[in-house]
Parts: C-alpha cells; structure tokens; sequence
C-alpha cells in the first residue's frame, strides 16, 4: 500500500503562500519634522525566532547589510494535525477535464491543518507597531489565498489562513548591559487538502448499445463525452451508427441471441410439444 512514491509539493506551496504574504512589508523613519529619511524592507526568513535572536546578540554586527539588519520577521510549521469536520467523500473521484488517451484522476484530498508562527524581532518599537499594523487589518481573524495544488487536474484549492493568537514580549526590565530587544509572536492556522498519487486509466471513447422501439436495432455511439466537475457535458460531437451485429431480440430471455441459436431453441421447443401431443 505505502512505498508508491509521488510528491505534489502541496506543502511546500502552502508554506511559499504562507510566507509571500509578508514579504512587502515596509518601516518608514521620519524626523523631528515628520519628514522621511528612510525606508526599510523588512526581510522574512524562514527558520525559529530564538536561532534568529541567538546569532543577533552573540553577535550585533552580524547582520551589516540592509536586507538583515533588524527589523526582521521569521516563521516555522508548528504542528500538522487532521481535521476530520472537513472530510470529504474519499471515494468521489476528481477527473481530467481534458481528453486524452489516458485520463489522469485522483481521490479526494485529506483535510488538515498547519500551524505556523510567525515572530517580529525589532530594536524600536515603532518599527514594530508598523509592522503589527501592517499585518493584523487583513485577518477578521481570517485571510484566504489560492493555490495551483494539483496542476495534472486543474485542482485549486483555498487556503483558509487563521489568525489565532498574539503575543509580544520587550526585555526593557533588565539591567544596562542587556540588549533591548521586542518581540511580537503570532500563531496562524491553515486549512488545507492533502491528496494521493495522480493515477491514470484508460479513457472510454465509444459503447455498443441495442435500442428497441418495436424492431431490434443496433447502435454504436462514438466521441462519448466527458462531464466535467458540474455534471454538464463538453462540447465534443457524438456520433451514432446503425450497424447489424448478427443478433436477435429474445423477449423470453430479454436480451440478443444468435439467430441461428434462436431458431435451433424454437424447433427444440416445436419438436418437444410435438412429441408430448403423439404420446398422448
């Protein structure tokens, strides 16, 4: 059952999703006379806010260049867990709308929920009230983004991005020689599909079928069409031809008999009333 290898990088867009988010975020410095003197872009990193914090004050000159130097923002996967008010059907089917020679199709996704973190490190704490002003307007508590998460399909998927919790923390209670440092954390959950493998077999592109109205006719329908998620029919032409299969229509047994089989039964039958009428 395991060991089947396939990988749809879903993870790994919903963390990219996750982390574009916040990679425009912008700190203004203005002077006494509220006029601009600068600009920070504030760099986002992936990777745990103490590993961050550890390298800044071991090292305060570390981070020299503009696109390091702090304010800065990081964030982590917390936790993956399943979340079972979200599941869907698993035996419902999601089909190619192309037609190909081989369809590609795949099961219904898995629901689940990734948790991230989200930490701000700032030397001021102007520079981290823009940032928290920045973000918190867009979650009420909620922000929605869509991914390509299974291109084969044409399956997009979106992406609920929860703001649950906020926390800040500010060091300014200790003693001179400690670096002052401010902290804002926030916790987010996202709502997301995980799906198996992409799997194929092979498309029907035509059916034999037998239509009575009266006299037994033959039909084959070609060009079958393929519905598409809504239930409606594409745009494909369906053709009909009448054609003779060599068979019969047997009302007794409802279905097409050989004509040589049907007429061989009935003479059985006439030969054995036949038989029963002189025994008598």
């Amino acid at each position: 059952m395991f060991g089947n290898w396939f990988y749809n990088k879903i993870l790994e867009k919903i963390t990219v999703s996750f982390g574009n988010l916040f990679n425009k975020i912008e700190v203004k410095h203005f002077n006494k006379d509220n006029v601009l003197i600068g600009t920070i872009k504030v760099p986002i990193i992936y990777g745990p806010r103490d590993k961050l914090l550890m390298r800044v004050l071991d090292n305060p000159d570390i981070y020299k260049n503009n696109t390091n130097k702090l304010p800065q923002m990081s964030f982590e996967i917390t936790s993956v867990e399943y979340n079972s008010a979200r599941k869907l059907n698993t035996i419902k089917i999601n089909k190619s709308k192309q037609h190909l020679k081989d369809l590609p199709y795949q099961y219904n996704g898995v629901p689940y929920i990734v948790k991230y973190k989200l930490s701000i490190l700032s030397k001021l704490v102007d520079d981290a009230n823009q940032i928290i002003e920045q973000i918190l307007p867009y979650f009420t508590p909620s922000f929605t983004v869509t991914i390509n998460t299974i291109p084969e399909l044409e399956i997009k998927d979106d992406i609920t991005i929860t703001l649950n919790s906020i926390t800040m923390s500010d060091n300014y209670a200790d003693d001179f020689n400690t670096r002052r440092d401010i902290t804002w954390e926030l916790d987010f959950s996202c709502d997301c599909y995980f799906y198996g493998a992409v799997k194929t077999k092979p498309a029907i592109t035509h059916t034999i079928a037998d239509i009575h109205t009266g006299v037994a006719r033959d039909y084959r329908i070609d060009n079958i069409a393929i519905e598409d998620e809504f239930g409606y029919l594409d745009d494909n032409v369906v053709t009909i031809t009448e054609f003779d299969d060599g068979k019969i229509r047997d009302n007794n047994l409802l279905k097409d008999v050989d004509i040589v089989q049907k007429v061989n039964t009935e003479l059985n039958t006439k030969a054995s009333i036949v038989s029963g009428v002189i025994a008598k």
